[in-house]
């Protein structure tokens, strides 16, 4: 059954590449993802705000997002918009992953607390 999947979707993706690659270049389809992510970013950000401790969280996830419009929609830095984009996408993933990891550190404590208890 796998091996089917493999053999139909591989010349499907194969095929789509030339479209994907014009996608890739386009200026309107990096507006429209930098778009998308802010207000993906701001409703993550909003819920976090009253957390202790989420201050690194919150100022590298909105300087992330600020970096991608930035590069998106200001042609005045558009020599240097491959690497603002870059830096931009990699602070805010890292803030999203930081924040995740946190989440799920202290989702653990608490189970382990709960666990002890019960013990």
């Amino acid at each position: 059954m796998l091996c089917l999947l493999h053999c139909l979707a591989l010349p499907l993706l194969v095929t789509l590449m030339p479209l994907a690659v014009q996608a890739a270049e386009s200026e309107l389809t990096h507006r429209i993802l930098a778009v998308a992510a802010v207000p993906l970013s701001l409703r993550v950000i909003w819920k976090t705000l009253s957390e202790e401790g989420n201050l690194l969280f919150v100022g590298a996830a909105l300087t992330g997002l600020g970096l991608l419009l930035l590069a998106a929609f200001v042609e005045a830095v558009s020599a240097y918009e491959e690497r603002i984009t870059v830096v931009g996408g990699a602070l805010l993933c890292s803030a999203h992953l930081w924040h995740w990891m946190r989440q799920r550190s202290r989702l653990g404590l608490h189970v382990r607390l709960v666990e002890a208890d019960e013990a």
